[in-house]
Order: structure tokens, then C-alpha cells, then sequence
């Protein structure tokens, strides 16, 4: 028996968030988004890639202007120092932790002025996983990171190691199996050397980032956020790293504790609440089909089989086309998420606001009364709120009813496409 939280529901499927995995399990009566469910292997909803239409245009996702990082490096150092590994946990606080062959801390240093702030005289004596969550925790005592709102928080772990990396990342992925705190954010796994650590203190950069830049092509003006709301990017970082997901459950706190915040009425919560999670389902689902599609893509190229060559490139077109669909809409979805995120601050900073404030158009307000700036923006928002649903509506009955015509024509694959549709003349060069 498993168990999972439902992030979407269609007429055939379920996508579910269990163990950190999204999977589809058959529709049940009564399954609603954000419900914990248990289910069976009969349960799973059996569908090869092969046979799925990928989504092209349905894809949403919550955007992250600013999001806050944390940034895990391990590596082992060289010559006669006391210690074998340096973890470095950057938020901006910036901390060094010194450990022994036996994982423990020894010693920590703060990289920058924010880390001075904190009291990191506790994590002497700590076991180095215990340690990223403890500093994790001063970070939001200190206000340097929020956990409750609706930006989403990475922690980037780059291990640099010839001995001990894979113990290092055992120890944190375990830690984070049973910290409520750490399952709060998304935890990344990475590998680094101690060129690019000394490389980042000399230039007075956050460790992690600079990788990134110099690895991924992360450009100056973005962050982490931008970073991974890329599935493009995303699926190439995780050919070598690990990316340990926000715990479903607590995305689901976040957005009805904010929702829970205004004065919209409990259909309004609900239909924006829908919309954050189908866009978190969607996206987790865009991302398998590209790693699905990128490695069948590599083994059909180290086979040297032509046929299958085109058919996986066709494949990772229609993967791409998904992910570019989403880049379309990303910007949109965001701007909806910012209108909430606003109207949130305003009431905490006006407790003690009028009736009206925060409420749609025409709730609680007499017949003739002039409209404010805040009644506009809501209106906004719920108009926004109602074309982004209807539009994904619309896209979903699209995709089920294109499935729908190849399962019963059996039709191969390419069948239907205009002459000329498929690869570059050069795909992946």
C-alpha cells in the first residue's frame, strides 16, 4: 500500500506526488486536488510514452521572481588541514562548516556579512546533515528566508569529494526524509571541485550560483528560480545532480494559509488553488516527458539505428514544443501569483482595513459605488484566474480527445503530421 497527495485529476488519470515521485494512478470518484489518497500497484494508470500526446499549450507553472537559496557545497581538501570535507550552505548568509572523516563539524566560519549576524557558536559537535538543517533554521529565525509564502526555496547541494561524497549525500537525503523543515524547501544535489570554491571566496561569490553560471549558462540577471522553472535546464542539471522536491503537503499549507489571508470567497480560493496545483503537476509532468525523451534520444544515437534516431528526435520536438509552450504562459501566471502575493502584504500592513478591500468586484459594496485601485487589481485577478482555467479546460479536452482518436486508429506515430514537420537538419548540435 502507498500513499500520496493528488496534484491533478482528469476524466481517466490521477497525477499523484508520492515517495517524490509523480505518478498517474485511474480516476476514482471523489478525488479531488490536494487530497492525501493511499492506492495499490492495479491502481497505476499504465500509458507509454509512445501512445501519449504530448501536452502543447497546457502547461502553467508559478514563476518565481525571487526566490531565495540555499546552496549546499561538500568537498574534500587537500595537504595537512585538520578537517577532510568543507560543506559551505549558502542563503545569503553564506556559512563554512569544517568536518572530520566522521562527517561531524569541527569548526564554522561565516563567508559574509549576513552570516555574521547568526550565532553559529551551537553547530560544533553536530553531524554535517543536522548542521544544514540547523543553519536552515537560523536563516528563518533571521528573516534572511521565508517558508511560508508563496516563493518557491531551493538548497543547492554541491558535493566536492574524492572519498566520502556519496555519504555526504546519503546523510542529507536521509536528514531530509524526516525534516519537516528542509522537506520546506527543494533540496539540489551537486558535484563541484575545490578550484571553483576558492575560485567563488576570491571573488566574493556564493558558491553554488557561480557552478551554476559557469556549468549551465545561468545568466547574471537570474536566480535560482529561473533556473529550475526551466525544464529544459532543469532536465540537463539532473543528468548529473539530484533534485529532491518540496514536499507536496507543504506546497498545498502554503497556498491555502496565503489564500486564507484575503477576503476572496471560498470559490475564488478554490479555483486559484486549482490552478497553482495543476500547474505544479503540469510542470513535474513536462519534465519527465524530457528526461523520457532525452534519454531515449542518447541510447538511439549510441546505437546508431537511424530510424529509431528520428523517431526519439521527433519525440524530443514534441517534448521541447511543450516546454515552450509554458515559457508563453510562465510570465502571465506569475504576474497572478505577484497580484495575491500584494494583496496579502496590504492586508498584514492594514489590518484594520475597509470592508471592500481584497474583494471582488460588486461583494460588499453599495450599488453605485466608486471603484479603487485595489478593486481593480482583484478583478484582475479573478479575471486572469477564470481565462487560465477555461484555457486549460479547453487544452485538456484537446489532449484526451487526441489520445482518444490514436488509441482507436492505432495510427503510428508520425500519421497526421504535415511533410516536413520533425528534427532540425542538425537536432542537438
Amino acid at each position: 500500500m502507498k500513499n500520496g497527495i493528488v496534484m491533478k485529476t482528469t476524466e481517466k488519470y490521477a497525477i499523484v506526488c508520492s515517495d517524490e515521485t509523480f505518478i498517474r494512478i485511474k480516476h476514482k470518484k471523489g478525488m479531488q486536488q490536494g487530497q492525501h489518497i493511499f492506492f495499490t500497484d492495479d491502481d497505476l494508470y499504465l500509458k507509454t510514452i509512445e501512445r501519449r500526446t504530448i501536452m502543447n499549450g497546457y502547461m502553467k507553472f508559478i514563476a518565481v521572481a525571487a526566490s531565495l537559496l540555499i546552496i549546499i557545497s561538500a568537498g574534500v581538501l587537500l595537504g595537512n588541514d585538520p578537517y577532510t570535507s568543507i560543506v559551505v550552505v549558502d542563503i545569503n548568509p553564506s556559512v563554512q562548516l569544517m568536518l572530520n572523516s566522521n562527517d561531524i563539524v569541527i569548526d564554522a566560519k561565516a563567508l559574509n556579512a549576513d552570516a555574521e549576524s547568526l550565532d553559529l557558536s551551537g553547530i560544533k559537535g553536530m553531524q554535517v546533515a543536522d548542521a544544514v538543517e540547523y543553519v536552515t533554521e537560523l536563516a528563518v529565525k533571521g528573516e534572511f528566508l521565508n517558508i511560508d509564502d508563496l516563493v518557491d526555496d531551493y538548497i543547492l547541494v554541491t558535493v566536492i569529494s574524492d572519498s566520502n561524497k556519496v555519504t555526504v549525500e546519503k546523510l542529507i537525503a536521509m536528514k531530509i526524509s524526516k525534516s519537516e523543515l528542509l522537506q520546506s524547501v527543494n533540496v539540489v544535489s551537486n558535484e563541484d571541485n575545490e578550484e571553483t570554491l576558492k575560485s567563488a571566496k576570491q571573488n566574493g561569490k556564493a558558491l553554488g550560483l557561480m557552478a551554476l553560471r559557469e556549468k549551465y549558462g545561468l545568466a547574471e540577471n537570474e536566480n535560482l528560480g529561473d533556473f529550475f522553472s526551466d525544464p529544459e535546464r532543469r532536465v540537463a542539471f539532473e543528468n548529473n545532480g539530484k533534485i529532491f522536491d518540496e514536499n507536496p503537503s507543504n506546497i498545498v499549507r502554503r497556498i491555502d494559509e496565503n489564500l486564507d489571508k484575503t477576503d476572496l470567497n471560498d470559490e475564488e480560493k478554490a479555483a486559484i488553488k486549482s490552478e497553482f496545483l495543476t500547474a505544479k503537476a503540469n510542470f513535474m509532468e513536462t519534465i519527465k516527458n524530457m528526461q523520457v525523451a532525452a534519454n531515449a534520444l542518447q541510447a538511439a544515437r549510441e546505437s546508431g539505428d537511424q530510424e529509431a534516431i528520428d523517431k526519439a528526435i521527433a519525440e524530443f520536438e514534441k517534448a521541447k514544443s511543450q516546454k515552450d509552450a509554458f515559457e508563453q504562459i510562465k510570465d502571465e501566471v506569475e504576474k497572478t501569483k505577484d497580484v495575491l502575493m500584494n494583496e496579502v502584504e496590504k492586508i498584514k500592513e492594514n489590518p484594520g482595513k475597509p470592508e471592500n478591500v481584497g474583494k471582488p468586484k460588486g461583494v460588499g459594496k453599495p450599488e453605485g459605488a466608486v471603484e479603487s485601485e485595489d478593486d481593480d487589481e482583484i478583478d484582475r485577478l479573478e479575471d486572469e484566474a477564470e481565462r487560465l482555467e477555461e484555457e486549460a479546460e479547453k487544452l485538456k479536452e484537446e489532449q484526451e480527445e487526441q489520445e482518444e482518436l490514436e488509441e482507436d486508429a492505432g495510427k503510428p506515430e508520425d500519421a497526421g503530421k504535415p511533410e516536413g514537420v520533425g528534427a532540425p537538419e542538425n537536432p542537438g548540435n
